[in-house]
């Protein structure tokens, strides 16, 4: 599946837009992350600094492209899928 989504929002106040989304991560109540506990703390240490490092790389090239104020976040109770 396409990590680009296409919808219509409706804000609380009723407000609405259609908008087009690359999912940064998909509406859910859910933590999403990368578990490192089966990892002993040596390897933690490693995965995290690296991962640490993958982070500052994405946000630096999401600065670079001038994306860096377009972060938004979207209720799911708002959204009507018009790209299925």
């Amino acid at each position: 599946m396409s990590k680009v989504r296409e919808f219509v929002y409706t804000k609380a106040n009723g407000d609405t837009s259609e908008r087009v989304v690359f999912t940064l991560n998909p509406v859910s109540e859910m933590l999403f992350g990368i578990d490192l506990t089966e990892f002993s703390e040596d390897d933690r240490i490693l995965y995290i600094d690296a991962l640490e490092e993958l982070d500052t790389l994405i946000s630096g090239a999401i600065i670079d492209l001038g994306l860096n104020s377009q972060y938004r976040n979207f209720k799911e109770s708002g959204i009507e899928y018009t790209d299925v």
